[in-house]
């Protein structure tokens, strides 16, 4: 992700994992600044594309094959240059979040 730490990079993996078992609160908990620092390092972008993730699952089934199609379209768009980090942040995230329920449903078939 564009300007991502690995720490806050972790806890966005971590806010994947939680929305996976829809404990949402918890998922905004970790992006909120922690250990008395004022930022959390999480950029805007981040933030509203798990806002908006964790409001798409609420309201809709995670079919895969439709949210491969939405991958599609997303890396598409991440592609023009008329993108800012906003931008870039929110599609990638996106696009993070898709390919991690992607490996999280081919573990749990095996």
């Amino acid at each position: 992700m564009v300007g991502i730490d690995k720490k806050n990079h972790g806890r966005i993996k971590m806010c994947f994992k939680l929305i996976l078992e829809r404990r949402y609160s918890d998922a905004r908990g970790l992006l909120k600044p922690s250990d008395g620092c004022q930022g959390s390092g999480i950029g805007p972008g981040v933030k509203f594309a798990i806002e908006g993730i964790i409001n798409f699952s609420k309201e809709n089934d995670l079919d895969l094959e439709e949210l491969k199609k939405l991958r599609k379209l997303l890396k598409s768009r991440l592609s023009s240059t008329w993108n800012d980090d906003f931008d870039k942040d929110y599609f990638k995230t996106w696009i993070d979040f898709i390919n991690f329920l992607q490996r999280q449903t081919r573990s749990d078939e095996r």
